[in-house]
């Protein structure tokens, strides 16, 4: 109940990170789940846990995020991947 955004940083975990951990997250329903892909340069961020699984799976390369528990606060994607 008490984590409301969850970063990894994957550098050789990336399909556990966006697999096994995602599920597991969802089913603990962590509302913010992001993953920074450092070999693929990209974020993917999960949102809208659902009975064990993300309804949301969006990937981003550039642009500006807004994790759901701080909308104030502007996280630009490239800066993050750098």
């Amino acid at each position: 109940n008490d984590i409301y955004w969850l970063i990894e940083v994957s550098n050789s975990t990336l399909s556990y990170d966006l697999n096994e951990k995602a599920r597991m997250y969802a089913r603990h329903q962590i509302r913010d789940y992001w993953v920074i892909d450092i070999p693929g340069s990209q974020l993917w961020v999960y949102r809208e846990p659902n009975q064990g699984m993300y309804q949301s799976v969006v990937k981003y390369a550039t642009g500006i995020i807004m994790p759901l528990a701080l909308p104030h606060v502007e996280v630009d994607v490239l800066r993050l991947l750098q």
